[in-house]
């Protein structure tokens, strides 16, 4: 299945709104900042996927009230902490996921399913690890794709 496994089994019926429903609303804020800067061009040249206030930023970040939102870190799965964003720890989700031509992980495009969705392949962050679906790290991106978030 052009290189993707789907260990995971795929949600039925995936809408926008139904995600929005599933998460906190500072995950819909970032995903429409997302669509947005994607209108403006250049974020993803131009994103140092910094989290730190003190490390060089994007011009035009997302600001949450009157604080600065990190959208991305720079590399590998992320999602904001419970100290920025309230959710049920049983169930996070991934807000952003970094991936760099220099990784070391094997990449491959995304596989677009007939229904307008798509799925990626994501390399573990301990490929070696035998039952990796159990570990926290992971867990996050395990969730969207259960649960048809994206």
């Amino acid at each position: 299945m052009n290189d993707i496994d789907l260990a995971v089994p795929l949600m039925d019926g995936p809408s926008y709104d139904r995600a929005c429903s599933l998460v906190p609303s500072e995950y819909v804020e970032a995903w429409e900042w997302f669509l947005g800067e994607e209108q403006r061009g250049g974020v993803w040249t131009s994103l140092p996927h910094r989290t730190k206030e003190d490390s060089p930023q994007y011009q035009y970040r997302l600001r949450i009230g009157a604080d600065f939102f990190p959208v991305t870190r720079d590399s590998g799965i992320f999602w904001p902490g419970q100290d920025r964003v309230k959710q049920d720890p049983n169930k996070i989700f991934a807000l952003s996921v970094h991936n760099s031509k220099k990784s070391f992980y094997t990449d491959v495009p995304p596989l677009y399913l007939d229904d307008g969705t798509w799925v990626i392949k994501y390399s573990v962050q301990a490929p070696g690890v035998v039952g990796s679906r159990d570990q926290n790290y992971n867990r996050k991106m395990l969730n969207c794709m259960e649960y048809g978030v994206p």
